[in-house]
């Protein structure tokens, strides 16, 4: 393990008050490993609403409101760019955020030009860097981010009520500690390879 990874280990020792043992620690090599142990060592609490649920509700009667849609075309699996046109995309997300007051996740370059790719010279070649924007993704997808991106506002640590809020909590607590867009964080990522902490 190397100095990054330990760092992480202790925060995440810290914040969940458990002990992770040294040989459970070299195991840990996804973002999922981590999330599965930490749940068998806390005590879940009983909750009486889901925070995603609630979350939901709230941005769908955003979205209604404010684009003039239907509570039946705002579901989990719509996507984002079927009902956001990109002209209003910037101006949406602010709003949306301010009707919220939680941090959404960051638009990017294509989110509000509607341009696929980024190019860039290399030795003189043009090379194309492919970028997927937030707005290609569905509305169940920005919900598990935000929640994530808001763990500390959202959850107490000692009332998580479930495996789902463990992982959501440990998402936005890797993403936060290793400065990655919360859409880069999954429960498969490797720490090494797709994280890049040693």
């Amino acid at each position: 393990m190397g100095l990054d990874s330990v760092i992480l280990l202790q925060e995440v020792e810290d914040y969940f008050e458990i002990t992770i043992p040294n040989d459970v620690a070299e195991k840990i090599v996804t973002v999922g490993d981590f999330s599965s142990y930490v749940h068998k060592h806390i005590t879940l609490q009983t909750a009486e609403k889901c925070k995603t649920q609630v979350l939901f509700y709230k941005v769908r009667e955003f979205f209604c409101n404010e684009l003039g849609l239907s509570k039946s075309e705002i579901t989990p699996r719509t996507i984002l760019e079927n009902i956001v046109k990109i002209d209003i995309r910037k101006d949406v997300w602010v709003k949306l955020e301010n009707h919220l007051a939680l941090k959404l996740p960051k638009l990017s370059k294509v989110d509000s030009t509607g341009k696929p790719a980024i190019v860039y010279k290399f030795f003189g070649l043009k090379k194309v860097k492919s970028e997927d924007g937030l707005f290609n993704h569905t509305i169940g997808e920005l919900i598990s981010w935000i929640t994530s991106l808001n763990y500390n506002t959202l959850f107490d640590k000692n009332g998580l009520c479930s495996e789902r809020d463990v992982q959501l909590v440990l998402l936005g607590f890797v993403s936060e500690k290793l400065s990655v867009p919360i859409e880069e964080v999954k429960l498969e990522s490797s720490f090494t390879s797709d994280l890049g902490i040693d």
